[in-house]
């Protein structure tokens, strides 16, 4: 009953679906790990809530949400810490999230930042 699953939804409901939400679940198997990145995970980000992502520890995205303290990361073998974090959710710190997830977003999303290097890389500077 904690759980609402959608189909399509547009933008706007998309932001606000975003934004209702407690905590993110991604979930990629192990061999797509080899060579995907989620990018609904940036979307996460800029939401501001924890991630809980099921997924090859090594893959990118996966390295992004723990060296950020973004949320947690276990491998399909662990259900067992998945089951227990989501029981006991009342000790989770959700403005520690939200403070790393914005501190994450002014570095990495600043459009200054991104057009300088982005046209220094154009003009061989």
């Amino acid at each position: 009953k904690n759980i609402k699953l959608s189909g399509y939804l547009s933008l706007r409901d998309f932001n606000k679906s975003l934004l209702s939400s407690d905590m993110f679940l991604v979930i990629l198997d192990n061999e797509a790990s080899k060579f995907s990145i989620p990018s609904k995970i940036l979307n996460y980000i800029c939401a501001g809530k924890p991630i809980l992502a099921i997924m090859d520890k090594g893959n990118l995205s996966a390295r992004i949400i723990l060296e950020n303290n973004l949320g947690y990361v276990f491998e399909d073998n662990e259900l067992h810490k998945i089951e227990e974090l989501i029981k006991n959710n009342n000790k989770i710190d959700f403005n520690k999230y939200k403070n790393n997830a914005i501190k994450y977003q002014n570095e990495n999303f600043n459009i200054i930042k991104i057009s300088n290097k982005f046209l220094k890389f154009i003009f061989n500077d």
